[in-house]
């Protein structure tokens, strides 16, 4: 049903950073807290972490602390307030066409357009408003760290699409792109996920064996494989182990049968 439905679905990839300059935090800082202000969070959830200015911060890890450092702009590094600060602000950064999706997942931005009948012309107009956006928000569309996915599921002849520029610059295109944990491929296969995922697992299961070789009670080895290993053969599988090949499952399959004899 989902390459009946696709012609031609196309991806583009987004990094937004804040700009952060003198000239731009007192228009940064107001809009955020006017979007606050209409929210219904309590004013002292978020008052101190915009209006704190020039605060110092440390980094302490057991009896060690680093040198201190002034922080003149943007929300406390590691505060857990400081995500949902961003997320509210960007709230209402919202698709302008029904055939296009923005997903955000803190500061990284996903747009997704369908292009039915050749017609890229609603798919460029949604990154344009992306990019007016931005610029109205005080944000910065790093162009750099944006890349360009095209999955074309149709079986016709070889299409050509029109590259995509933001502020002058062509965004590179590739076949493939790492998404929050997760090596998407134009071709939709997951071959290249499940090589990454097994390298990074043989890699953590040489530990393993220098710990069994150090005759480690086995609770142990099996609590070092759990948060060293599993975690990682099994993050975000329900979305990409129904599709891989068998000889992709066999690679997985060697890693995890290592943990029959632990």
């Amino acid at each position: 049903m989902l390459f009946r439905v696709l012609e031609c679905f196309r991806i583009q990839l987004y990094m937004c950073v804040f700009r952060i300059e003198p000239v731009m935090l007192a228009s940064l800082t107001l809009h955020t807290f006017f979007e606050l202000s209409e929210s219904q969070l309590p004013s002292n959830m978020y008052l101190s972490c915009i209006s704190d200015r020039d605060r110092p911060q440390s980094v302490r890890v057991g009896n060690c602390a680093s040198s201190t450092v002034t922080l003149s702009t943007g929300a406390p590094q590691g505060c857990v307030l400081s995500p949902l600060l961003y997320s509210l602000y960007t709230y209402d950064c919202t698709a302008t066409s029904s055939s296009n999706i923005i997903v955000k997942f803190a500061d990284d931005t996903v747009v997704v357009g369908l292009i039915s009948d050749n017609d890229e012309r609603t798919y460029l107009e949604e990154i344009k408003h992306l990019e007016n956006w931005c610029q109205e928000n005080n944000l910065l569309l790093n162009v750099s760290k944006t890349k360009e996915l095209i999955v074309d599921c149709s079986k016709k002849q070889v299409r050509h699409y029109q590259p995509v520029r933001i502020s002058g610059t062509t965004v590179e295109r590739v076949d493939s792109f790492r998404y929050l944990g997760v090596h998407i491929s134009q071709d939709l296969s997951w071959s290249r996920h499940t090589n990454s995922l097994a390298k990074k697992a043989r890699q953590r299961l040489y530990h393993l064996r220098r710990l069994r070789d150090f005759r480690l009670p086995s609770k142990v080895l099996r609590n070092f494989y759990t948060c060293t290993i599993e975690s990682i053969l099994t993050g975000n599988i329900t979305v990409w182990f129904g599709n891989s090949t068998k000889q992709d499952r066999q690679a997985l399959h060697d890693c995890i049968s290592v943990h029959l004899y632990i």
